[in-house]
């Protein structure tokens, strides 16, 4: 998206007209974020992992302290709305290499994210929680989070989508989207309308 689509996202900008070509430069503040993988494994007593819990940390750098820490403490609490269904997991995982004379691989749970935007203003993060105790395939949701790096506010899609060209590129990224997803995995594409 170009710049100016974005709201209230100049209060940190440095002007300056000296520069090497005779124009305004404008900087921005910078933004860093690292997501590290963690994994722990749970092995039984003959060494068999018998179960994967894989997440993340986050480490983010913006020019206000308070807001990297509220998006750090919102991250982070997605990450550990899964603890209790990966200690569930564990257990069960546990459970069932005991009784089972036919063990294939360790259960796993797994909630990853990867960062789709990032700028002076917005972070925007997408991943997925998965699942999967044997069988043919494993259990799979997708999520999503904005953040204003601006007032550290986690963001909804109506305060994003308020211009009519963050809308159109949204709208083009899923079609997009959907087009990989068939290529990849040789779905068939339901079309539906918008107005």
């Amino acid at each position: 998206l170009p710049d100016n689509s974005l709201p209230n996202d100049t209060s940190s900008d440095v002007t300056s007209d000296n520069n090497t070509l005779g124009g305004t430069v404008t900087q921005k503040p910078m933004a860093s974020v690292s997501m590290p993988i963690i994994t722990e494994s749970t092995t039984a007593a003959d060494g068999t992992i018998v179960f994967q819990y894989i997440h993340q940390s986050i480490s983010l750098i913006v020019p206000d302290p308070d807001v990297a820490n509220a998006v750090i403490v919102d991250f982070l609490n997605r990450i550990n709305s899964t603890a209790t269904t990966a200690d569930a997991l564990r257990a069960q995982a546990k459970k069932d290499y005991a009784d089972s004379f036919l063990w294939e691989e360790p259960y796993q749970c797994q909630i990853t994210y990867s960062p789709m935007r990032m700028d002076h203003g917005i972070l925007s993060i997408y991943g997925s929680n998965f699942s999967f105790t044997g069988g043919n395939r494993p259990d799979v949701s997708y999520l999503a989070a904005n953040y204003d790096l601006i007032t550290g506010d986690v963001l909804t899609l109506g305060s994003i989508l308020t211009h009519q060209n963050a809308l159109d590129s949204l709208c083009n990224l899923l079609i997009e989207w959907r087009l990989l997803l068939m290529r990849k995995f040789r779905l068939t594409m339901f079309c539906v309308g918008f107005n």
